[in-house]
């Protein structure tokens, strides 16, 4: 809420400029005030429960209703509704809020070092929205403007660690967009990148950690180092300190279990996962997160347990508003009834999957692709897929061991399938990395007449285990090699794996 200007009769004037040496109207100057309405509401918001932060919010409208930050924790509440929902009827509605928020920001104390934080932070959210939905050439303008201002408020305050947080994530987004999205770079102007990013956010977090006043920023931190973590960088060491710094926390925040459910689900371990998803939190008025019912029927489908899996999926397609995953759980719900052979219900889920949801993020490409093309599994090659993605690697090498692949005759797609699934089982088991390579250059050496994904993500884990091993050079070209690959499925994770790998290496010192 900015200062407001009111005519004031004349008569009045000299009345109050007499007093106004004796006297400062503490409400008519809007300032930032960090304090304990703020920080609870702060904390509330990060735990989803918004109801409870709003509370504190509106016990400080009654002290100082011009706090800047009151205007900055509602914008959070509204970028993590429509992040959590994805429900568009909402983001149109809030998004109406975004303009007199940052007018009310830029009336308030211009000495404070939350006064362009604050503009910043409310940009950058936004963008991170407007993504959501498509809206790219604001998204970018918003970028820019928050680095622009997050820049101009570390040379005004460089003690101000908050900065950080926030310059870190928009480091990570600019080195990372790809050659091809040159043009967005080139409106930002500005350049990123992925380990500068990386590093500011690692500091940060041991400033939380080492320092009280800023602990509460903690949960915020490891959620964006963990979702950054899992889809920039292929690092098992980095996935496991990140569990051990969330610890027990995700008992108290929908937040944290979905961090830490992910992260062991990366580390190979579904049981582990499972656990975290299915406890049950304490009474609290926590946001409803529909997403978690996803990853439990992901959890149930990798360990086989059709039944369960089927009925979480169902969960969440009945609850969930947003645009993502849609295709996907469809996908899913035919993949259990084909492994249940039922063949009716698979040609209905696959019907659903390519008249339903939106085709944005991969897994939902693929999923329309897979069903649009009536793609035929093989049972046990399946099988063992989904026991490779839950970490069960044993029970998935004996299942392909078992397969008899003079059975596929001239299959390609099934011979590719069958030494990808062998290569991606021998790696995560650790057997030696020049055999692990052999069996990827296995499906390099079949012709690629189907644009199918295992051949790009054979040269990505190529390229990783090269420069895992400190071969820079090989890593470099296979990195290439996977960029030169178009149109395929999970082509924008599988691209992103490789930019952010050729960025690294350009990074490193030797």
């Amino acid at each position: 809420m900015g200062f407001h200007t009111f005519e004031i009769p004349i008569f009045f004037m000299r009345i109050i400029l007499s007093l106004s040496f004796l006297f400062v109207f503490s409400y008519s100057y809007a300032q930032f005030f960090n304090n304990a309405n703020m920080q609870n509401a702060y904390s509330h918001i990060l735990h989803l429960e918004f109801s409870s932060a709003k509370e504190f919010l509106e016990s400080e409208k009654l002290v100082n209703p011009n706090n800047g930050l009151i205007i900055l924790n509602e914008n959070y509440i509204d970028f993590l509704k429509i992040l959590l929902s994805e429900d568009e009827v909402f983001f149109k509605q809030a998004k109406k809020n975004k303009y007199s928020r940052i007018y009310s920001l830029s009336s308030n104390d211009k000495n404070s070092p939350y006064y362009l934080f604050a503009q910043a932070e409310v940009h950058l959210q936004w963008a991170l929205t407007r993504i959501k939905f498509k809206e790219y050439l604001q998204a970018t303008y918003e970028l820019q403007k928050a680095y622009r201002l997050l820049e101009k408020n570390t040379e005004k305050f460089p003690d101000f660690f908050l900065n950080d947080k926030s310059l870190g994530v928009l480091h990570i987004l600019i080195g990372s967009i790809p050659k091809s999205y040159s043009w967005i770079t080139n409106i930002i102007g500005v350049e990123g990148t992925v380990s500068s990013g990386f590093s500011k956010l690692y500091n940060f977090l041991e400033f939380t950690e080492n320092n009280k006043g800023y602990g509460i920023y903690k949960s915020e931190i490891l959620f964006l180092l963990s979702f950054l973590e899992m889809n920039m960088n292929n690092e098992p060491s980095l996935y496991q300190k990140l569990v051990l710094k969330i610890g027990d926390s995700y008992k108290k925040s929908d937040l944290m279990k979905f961090c830490l459910s992910r992260l062991y689900t990366k580390l190979g371990n579904n049981k582990k996962s499972l656990e975290i998803l299915e406890y049950i939190s304490e009474d609290r008025d926590s946001y409803y997160f529909p997403y978690l019912n996803y990853l439990k029927g992901m959890s149930k489908l990798y360990n086989l347990e059709l039944l369960a899996s089927e009925k979480y999926f169902k969960s969440f397609l009945d609850s969930f508003r947003g645009r993502n995953y849609i295709k996907s759980a469809y996908n899913k719900l035919a993949i259990i009834a084909f492994l249940n052979n039922k063949e009716s219900d698979r040609l209905i889920y696959d019907s659903l999957t390519i008249k339903l949801g939106f085709s944005i993020i991969d897994e939902d490409v693929q999923s329309y692709k897979s069903a649009l093309n009536n793609i035929n599994h093989n049972k046990d090659m399946l099988e063992s897929r989904l026991l490779y993605d839950g970490g069960y690697f044993v029970r998935a090498r004996n299942i392909l061991f078992q397969i008899d692949t003079l059975s596929f005759k001239s299959e390609k797609k099934l011979i590719t399938e069958y030494y990808y699934r062998l290569a991606r089982v021998s790696q995560a088991l650790n057997e030696d990395y020049f055999e692990v390579i052999k069996n990827f250059e296995k499906v390099l050496s079949i012709n690629n007449n189907d644009n199918l994904y295992f051949y790009p993500m054979s040269n990505l884990q190529i390229a990783l285990l090269y420069e895992q091993n400190g071969n820079k050079n090989k890593a470099q070209e296979f990195f290439r090699k996977t960029l030169e690959y178009k149109g395929f499925n999970y082509s924008n994770g599988i691209h992103q794996g490789a930019t952010s790998g050729l960025s690294r290496l350009a990074e490193s010192p030797n």
